[in-house]
């Protein structure tokens, strides 16, 4: 979180506020609302005085940028982890898919902002930030590959799947609103599982989506 502007010469203490700054923000912006909550209050909120905020960001944009760094550093992070450490293609995508749900159920909040607000970034934050979603979604278009090279997956657009596999992640958070009461986290969870491999695979019922043994 280095690309806006700041006067403090020590980086370390830089990320540090501004990782304060971002988790006040992402709490006082889903009480109040993006547009009626003040720098003022987010200082209140942050436990950051006033004056010294504006050594740490500019704007509300800058902010709304900084959310979004910090949401794509904890998805990026984590499906590093996922890719790392998985070798076979097909688990390596179904345990992708499951640590994303999970970050986008427990960051719920900071997504459903940044889907909202994105439209008032101006062009240069703006363009990073579709740069970044564009790496993120590529993630998956490389674990896609891999299942077809090896013969799990039948041929199909890449880059169509990997973007509808990353909206049914995210329908959670946007569609909420519809889906609260009528569908809870792991069965969402399992739905979607279902749908991206027994939908891909090349023969029905290779892949058994287990229920989930939490609650």
């Amino acid at each position: 979180m280095t690309e806006i502007p700041t006067t403090i010469k020590n980086e370390k203490l830089v990320q540090k506020r501004r990782e304060q700054i971002v988790l006040a923000a992402i709490k006082l912006f889903s009480e109040k609302g993006f547009h009626k909550a003040t720098l003022r209050d987010l200082s209140k909120e942050a436990r950051i005085s006033h004056g010294n905020i504006y050594d740490y960001i500019g704007s509300k944009e800058d902010i709304l940028f900084l959310i979004h760094e910090f949401m794509a550093d904890l998805a990026d992070n984590m499906l590093n982890d996922v890719m790392r450490s998985v070798v076979d293609p097909v688990e390596k995508l179904r345990q992708m898919v499951r640590s994303e749900f999970n970050l986008m159920y427990q960051w719920a909040d900071a997504i459903l902002l940044i889907y909202q607000e994105t439209h008032i970034l101006s062009k240069d934050p703006l363009e990073r930030l579709l740069k970044r979603e564009r790496d993120h979604i590529a993630k998956y278009e490389l674990v896609l590959e891999e299942c077809i090279e090896q013969g799990a997956f039948r041929e199909f657009n890449i880059r169509i799947v990997a973007n509808l596999i990353k909206m049914m992640i995210d329908s959670w958070v946007l569609k909420r609103w519809d889906l609260r009461g009528y569908a809870n986290r792991l069965e969402m969870e399992r739905y979607i599982l279902d749908l991206v491999f027994n939908g891909l695979l090349m023969e029905k019922g290779i892949f058994v989506v287990k229920p989930c043994e939490d609650s």
